[in-house]
């Protein structure tokens, strides 16, 4: 379930914060008013906020890809790789 931000249009009631979050479905319609107060609000986009810990290096070392390293312009290598000089 998404965290939406919401804003309150105007000054906020004594004990409301000027924004907040709540856990809404996809499919809900906006809130035209504060849970709290009752004011007016409208909500904000904001950027999504996720992390995918499947695509770490260590998770994708272990699928057995390598992390290529740029060594001169135009050279790269694959990091951890014993080097022959």
């Amino acid at each position: 379930m998404p965290v939406y931000v919401y804003e309150h249009v105007g000054k906020p009631a004594k004990g409301c914060s000027k924004r907040f979050e709540i856990h809404q479905d996809f499919g809900s319609e906006h809130l035209a008013k504060c849970p709290k107060c009752g004011r007016k609000v409208q909500r904000i986009i904001t950027t999504a906020n996720f992390t995918i810990d499947h695509l770490s290096h260590t998770a994708l070392k272990e699928k057995g890809f390598s992390k290529l390293v740029r060594r001169d312009k135009g050279t790269y290598e694959i990091e951890g790789a014993l080097r022959k000089d």
